[in-house]
């Protein structure tokens, strides 16, 4: 896609936002994506992330039947898509978060941790993204309109979210598993129907925000919609006396340390220069799910967590610092 489409973003950061709102209101969790992905791999392995992971491939294998012209073609397998993937496993391990759980989650909590890392890995994926373009300024992307036949699409993935949802709270008991695993399938589902319609599943719409070459207004607009629709969603939540939409006051809020400043530096390098963060690429391979170039960035993000945990933590930090963001 060589244009930018602004509704279509602020579609998806809607749908983006919704995830992320419903997540906490009715479950008092937060939607992050490598969160999620690291307690499975490490724990502890709790049924309702286990299920928002579910919700985000399958959301890209039916995104990419609904709406295949949103998703480019899978990237070959490299040594920068691995680097990339390794850099991206560590940085968000290590800082305990990405661009969801951080960025639009953490600041919607008000966390001061959040405040640190969202711009830390924001430059550091700027920088790393002009260096690998060679500083090359080049014109914006045109603006292009949005069919109708996506407006249409997502007014229909809407209206059956809803009925979900509303169905899914009438009919199972509250604080039960079976509700708990409904909405963490559900908040998955939408984040990724959001990501998609939205475009963040093209690397190229990423790395065209981050950098000057052709610069693509795609992430910046997705970015502020979602975090608005999450930070009103929050909002809501802590009137209804969901406490942890909020860190603001608390006692002892976790603090803004090594492993959160080193972490969200590695993070940003490893996004910058894949231009895939662990929400979109979740989607994206549940999308083409034998693709050789996304498996290899599952597998060294996967791989980045774990040597974070074993390795960086113990021996290059000297513990580990479990505070959410």
């Amino acid at each position: 896609m060589s244009t930018f489409r602004p509704l279509e973003a602020v579609i998806g950061g809607l749908f983006v936002g919704a995830a992320c709102g419903v997540y906490m209101l009715f479950s008092g969790r937060i939607a992050g994506c490598s969160g999620s992905l690291k307690a499975i791999l490490l724990g502890p392995r709790e049924t309702t992330k286990i299920a928002f992971t579910g919700g985000l491939l399958a959301g890209g294998a039916l995104m990419k039947v609904l709406l295949p012209s949103n998703f480019s073609a899978p990237p070959a397998p490299s040594l920068l898509l691995a680097f990339a993937g390794l850099a991206t496993g560590i940085g968000t391990a290590l800082a305990n978060g990405c661009t969801s759980g951080h960025g639009l989650c953490g600041l919607s909590r008000f966390s001061f941790r959040s405040l640190v890392a969202v711009p830390t890995f924001m430059v550091a994926a700027i920088i790393t993204t002009t260096i690998a373009s060679g500083g090359t300024v080049g014109a914006f992307l045109p603006i292009g309109v949005t069919p109708a036949a996506t407006t249409g699409l997502a007014a229909q993935l809407a209206g059956g979210l809803a009925l979900a949802l509303a169905a899914g709270i009438a009919l199972l008991p509250a604080k039960s598993t079976a509700r708990e695993v409904y909405l963490g399938l559900w908040s998955g589902g939408c984040f990724a129907i959001g990501l998609s319609i939205g475009g963040m599943v093209r690397p190229s719409a990423v790395t065209g925000a981050l950098g000057p070459a052709a610069f693509d207004g795609t992430l910046w607009v997705l970015f502020c919609t979602a975090l608005a629709t999450t930070f009103v969603s929050f909002r809501v939540a802590a009137r209804v006396g969901v406490r942890e939409a909020t860190v603001w006051g608390a006692a002892s809020p976790p603090p803004v340390d090594r492993a959160l400043l080193l972490g969200s530096v590695i993070f940003g390098i490893g996004w910058g220069a894949g231009g895939l963060c662990p929400g979109p690429l979740l989607v994206v391979v549940g999308a083409a799910p034998g693709a050789p170039g996304l498996l290899l960035v599952l597998l060294t993000v996967s791989l980045g967590m774990v040597l974070s945990d074993v390795v960086l933590r113990k021996a290059v930090l000297g513990k580990a610092v479990l505070g959410k963001g």
